[in-house]
């Protein structure tokens, strides 16, 4: 739980980024094309902003690992997991 909150603001910064980038003369030539609003959303709002959204999930996944991966081998360090590595057993 504690590691998805560590990911979740690289994620939701991205996103709000993204979402709010959105060029507003690509709107309104959508919307003068005769596009309903959730055709505007689906296809211009939500299209566009894809690829910072993702890089979003990577950051925050990229984020999760290292902070999981960081833990255990500090503990070893500290002494704490025994007196040899796991992989000298």
């Amino acid at each position: 739980m504690a590691l998805t909150l560590y990911g979740l603001p690289a994620i939701l910064i991205n996103t709000h980024t993204a979402l709010a980038q959105v060029d507003p003369d690509i709107v309104e030539a959508g919307m003068g094309q005769g596009m309903t609003d959730g055709q505007v959303m689906r296809r211009i709002r939500f299209r566009y902003p894809c690829p910072w959204v993702f890089a979003g999930i990577r950051t925050g996944a990229v984020q999760i690992v290292s902070a999981a991966s960081w833990r255990p081998h500090r503990r070893r360090r500290l002494g704490r997991a025994g007196s040899r590595p796991a992989w000298a057993r």
